[in-house]
């Protein structure tokens, strides 16, 4: 579970239905892992811009369609 220096983590009940502790999950679009490690984060945001970087490549920078007037 999520904490700096915890052996064991909490158990949480609501409701009485104890919930599962998970090692990483997102939240408000940030992935939060449980030794508080910003690689999930970095990963994720570097995964998002690669993919907008491969549709900029293929629907503009790659358009035939595409032109670019030259002016002298």
């Amino acid at each position: 579970m999520l904490g700096q220096d915890v052996d064991t983590p909490p158990v949480i009940i609501i409701n009485n239905y104890e919930l599962e502790g998970v090692h990483q999950f997102t939240y408000l679009g940030s992935a939060i892992s449980n030794n508080l490690s910003l690689d999930p984060k970095i990963n994720k945001c570097t995964g998002k811009g690669t993919t907008t970087l491969r549709q900029l490549t293929t629907h503009v920078w790659e358009n035939p369609k595409l032109t670019t007037p030259v002016q002298e």
